[in-house]
């Protein structure tokens, strides 16, 4: 169906404005019949979905039904309907990219909260194996690892030698090696 072929005669379409406006829903069924294909193709150009388009000419349609009352006939039907289909267009493809927006942020927090709970399930294992040293070696390790302090600042700190430090942080780490291991983790 081309564009001509939705055009009706002036009188045609004034006897079709008065039966709609009179609720007769045979002239609302011929509005749908004659005007569905020429506005689907419309929203389908700016939505670029055909189901969409569908969706927003049926909208469109249950709209122009239930302001009926309000259509005055001075713009012919295709012109009044071609409207609504258009700004209904419009507003799908406002909620399909406010939509889009809305997944992405939460696609992207939920994977910031997996990353996180990661984070915090290392840090429970790591805090789990720190404990099972013994105090000589996580203190030594601790200061390395967390404080970023020297190894010549730890043994001023600890008041030991510095090939102690040495030993006991190379000592802390081939045992946490091992409690990992046998906490099924693996590096």
């Amino acid at each position: 169906m081309t564009m001509l072929a939705t055009a009706s005669t002036g009188a045609d379409e004034t006897a079709l404005v008065l039966r709609l406006k009179a609720n007769d829903e045979a002239a609302y069924r011929e509005i749908t019949e004659r005007y569905t294909l020429p506005l689907t193709s419309i929203a389908m150009k700016i939505v670029g979905d055909a189901e969409t388009a569908r969706e927003v000419v049926q909208d469109s349609f249950v709209s122009f039904h239930r302001t009926r009352e309000r259509f005055n006939g001075k713009a012919k039907i295709f012109t009044y309907l071609y409207r609504i289909t258009t700004n209904k267009a419009i507003d799908a493809v406002r909620r399909s990219v406010r939509s889009r927006a809305v997944m992405e942020r939460l696609t992207a927090h939920v994977i910031e909260q997996e990353k996180h709970d990661d984070r915090v399930a290392d840090k429970i294992v790591v805090e789990k194996a720190l404990a099972q040293l013994a105090p000589k070696l996580r203190t030594p390790l601790l200061l390395a690892e967390y404080e970023h302090l020297s190894y010549d600042d730890i043994a001023a700190a600890l008041s030991i030698p510095l090939n102690t430090v040495r030993t006991r942080i190379f000592r802390a780490r081939e045992r946490l090696l091992t409690i990992f291991k046998s906490m099924g983790v693996t590096l």
